[in-house]
């Protein structure tokens, strides 16, 4: 038997020869490393935190290979944060996300339609509402019969279960002045996106729809950059000229003519690799638990540390002391947390 997916050419193989012969040549085969594969492809959200971040890696610069873009104004890294909507201009933390074309062109959605909430006849005879109802608008807007009738629309949109996904029974975005939190979202032109005039998201909800970044003043030109569509909405850098100069927004006809993009920063993971071991992120050091399959490749650098360190060691922290992170390492000491005194 074999592990890890035997294909019949790999049977075919074994075929002729002792099964010793064929476990040695195995042994002796190259060693596929399944982390590695990973943290080439794996492409995290980056850290706002710098000193986390650069324990694994850098963020990805807008002109850098990988380095992604979205097509949609609100996503997931927007999430707590504050949002206020006037003069038909969205703004997260106080800066502008996009423009809202009160033609319902340049944001990529249709204006909004009359939703109705009529419960069903055993609830209307009984008193209950839909809104009354909310606790379960998970089941039943699934519900053929609901959908088929329009039954409690307005509050399955309310509630993050509309219909279709092409559903809006939103007041919708021209004209709307509203300050709060953004809650929920889904990340894609259209998708439903719930606010909130509480810090919490506990109460006083406003659901709406994912619009497409529009900024006809901001004097984008469309770039000359090489995109490619990861998804709709999404694009991703393959390759720049020597003069890219990109900012946080731009302007590409990757997907359609014209259409508005914001820099989503995302993290490049240090390759660290047994090839080429990471000596350095420009912050602190990768460090991996040493083991029977990196033990030949280890490299232990004066400007790294390990992961922990287990000693009875006594250390002074005098000046002479604290000079060595510099003469040894290239490092200068700023502070020192958790020192204790006793």
């Amino acid at each position: 038997q074999a592990t890890f997916g035997p294909t019949r050419s790999s049977l075919k193989e074994l075929e002729g020869q002792p099964y010793s012969a064929w476990i040695w040549d195995q042994l002796r085969r190259p060693v596929e490393s399944h982390r590695q594969y990973y943290r080439e492809r794996v492409n995290p959200r980056s850290s706002i935190d710098p000193v986390l971040e650069a324990e694994v890696g850098n963020a990805r610069t807008r002109c850098g290979y990988g380095s992604r873009w979205l097509g949609f104004a609100l996503s997931l890294a927007d999430l707590d944060k504050r949002i206020s909507i006037r003069d038909n201009e969205i703004l997260v933390e106080g800066v502008l996300r996009t423009q809202i074309d009160p033609a319902y062109v340049g944001n990529g959605i249709l204006a909004p339609r009359n939703c109705t909430d009529v419960p069903p006849p055993w609830w209307e005879r009984r008193g209950v509402t839909c809104r009354s109802k909310l606790s379960a608008m998970r089941w039943l807007c699934a519900d053929t019969y609901y959908v088929e009738r329009g039954l409690c629309q307005q509050s399955c949109f309310d509630a993050g279960y509309r219909y279709s996904s092409g559903d809006d029974c939103s007041s919708g975005w021209p004209s709307l002045s509203f300050e709060g939190y953004i809650c929920r979202v889904e990340e894609a032109i259209g998708g439903w996106v719930q606010l909130s005039a509480d810090s919490g998201c506990k109460s006083s909800f406003l659901a709406m729809v994912n619009p497409a970044i529009w900024l006809p003043d901001a004097g984008l030109s469309t770039t000359g950059v090489q995109l490619r569509p990861l998804r709709p909405g999404v694009l991703v850098l393959t390759q720049t000229t020597g003069s890219c100069s990109l900012g946080d927004f731009m302007r590409s006809d990757t997907e359609a003519p014209g259409r508005f993009y914001q820099f989503d920063s995302r993290l490049r993971l240090v390759q660290n690799s047994l090839e080429d071991p990471a000596s350095s992120t420009g912050g602190s050091c990768p460090t991996v638990p040493k083991t029977f399959l990196n033990e030949e490749h280890c490299q232990i650098l004066p400007s790294c540390a390990p992961l922990s360190i287990e000693s009875d060691a006594l250390v002074h922290l005098n000046l002479s002391t604290l000079e060595l992170f510099h003469t040894v390492a290239g490092r200068y000491v700023y502070a020192i947390t958790g020192l204790r005194t006793t």
